[in-house]
């Protein structure tokens, strides 16, 4: 099984690296500011890691805004006088006010990356071939894969679980309509395209049982109720 909180706490000793620097030229405690959505699962991941990591340092002053509503930057870290920041990076507008703070920043999300903002995020190769892996020893042989066009962190697990089971015959692929474009609201975007998306429960009716799914949200499983 995948274990993010294990692969968070792997991200988390090359970050420390990072802010290691800021550290080093400080005799006070340096503020880090956390802005994540830990409403899930892999935003808790990063908060766990950053906080096993943080009990190694005493130097560290952990400052977090958890909360899904990551369109702009709280008003409170713009007077807070950050030395740091780990953050989502969700929208260019975020992008723009997170650069223009002039602090280190470590971009945990993925979607917009830029050469002065180092990024960590998950191998979507490795992933998927932990999910393959595990379906297959389990006794499954028809495997599929769902997730939304256009989203960054869906196209690239698509394209994995493609290129891993090309030798497998029994492979279903949900190919939604990409004539929705997702925009800037990514979350909102993932809850419209399954609410409205009737398509969808006609294929996971469709498939063969048993099936065993790999999809890029919880969001399509939760919604759906039929798997």
């Amino acid at each position: 099984m995948i274990c993010p909180f294990l692969v968070i706490l792997l991200f988390f000793h090359s970050v420390c690296g990072f802010f290691s620097i800021v550290c080093a030229v400080m005799k006070r405690p340096v503020h880090i500011g956390l802005l994540v959505d830990a409403s899930r699962a892999y935003g808790r991941g990063i908060c766990h890691g950053v906080a096993n990591f943080t009990e190694t340092r005493e130097d560290w002053i952990v400052i977090a805004h958890e909360r899904p509503e990551l369109d702009e930057l709280p008003a409170w870290l713009t007077k807070a006088h950050m030395d740091a920041l780990i953050a989502y990076i969700t929208n260019s507008k975020l992008h723009r006010k997170i650069r223009s703070l002039r602090i280190p920043v470590v971009d945990v999300h993925g979607r917009y990356p830029a050469p002065s903002i180092p990024v960590i995020e998950s191998d979507a190769r490795v992933i998927v071939r932990l999910a393959i892996d595990f379906f297959l020893q389990s006794g499954f042989r028809h495997l599929a894969y769902c997730g939304f066009p256009s989203v960054f962190f869906s196209d690239k697990r698509e394209e994995a679980f493609r290129a891993l089971t090309l030798s497998l015959t029994n492979v279903h692929i949900y190919a939604r309509s990409s004539r929705r474009q997702v925009g800037e609201d990514l979350y909102r975007f993932e809850k419209g395209s399954v609410a409205h998306d009737a398509d969808f429960s006609h294929w996971l009716s469709g498939l063969p049982k048993p099936v065993a799914i790999l999809a890029c949200s919880l969001l399509e499983i939760d919604l759906q109720g039929k798997v």
